[in-house]
């Protein structure tokens, strides 16, 4: 089983990590995790607007380090994917950021549960699998 990161969870679980440390010891008992290369670059991207850079940056390394985290690129499939998604949820009249939908698609494309803090954002997101965190 894999479970990908969303980065509001990565973000959180950083910020307040004792507060998750059994949950995410749970996940990873069942299974391996992965980031989304969006995530990647939001997380790349937040640690470059800190106040120390080089500490937030660390901060996100150790995490994907210590916790094995794979970092999943984009391919064709995730973008046919996202594409097909966003033109259906657009017809409905719904609107997900285009990151959002990439992730969506990459948990989606990889066969993965997505682990998010942001569940309202994704329930919409069709064949995705949301994992409904205990806290």
């Amino acid at each position: 089983m894999k479970f990908l990161l969303d980065t509001s969870f990565v973000i959180n679980y950083l910020r307040h990590g004792g507060k998750w440390e059994q949950e995410i010891a749970a996940l990873r008992a069942r299974g391996g995790f992965e980031v989304s290369v969006i995530t990647y670059g939001e997380l790349y991207y937040g640690s470059l607007r800190a106040s120390n850079p080089v500490r937030e940056k660390e901060k996100y390394e150790s995490f994907l380090e210590n916790f094995e985290v794979s970092v999943v690129s984009l391919a064709t499939e995730i973008i046919k994917i996202y594409a097909q998604t966003k033109l259906l949820l657009e017809k409905k009249g719904e609107q997900l950021d285009d990151f959002d939908l990439l992730i969506g698609a990459t948990a989606v494309a990889s066969d993965a549960i997505l682990v998010t803090d942001n569940v309202k954002h994704f329930v919409r997101f069709p064949k995705l699998e949301v994992y409904m965190e205990r806290r």
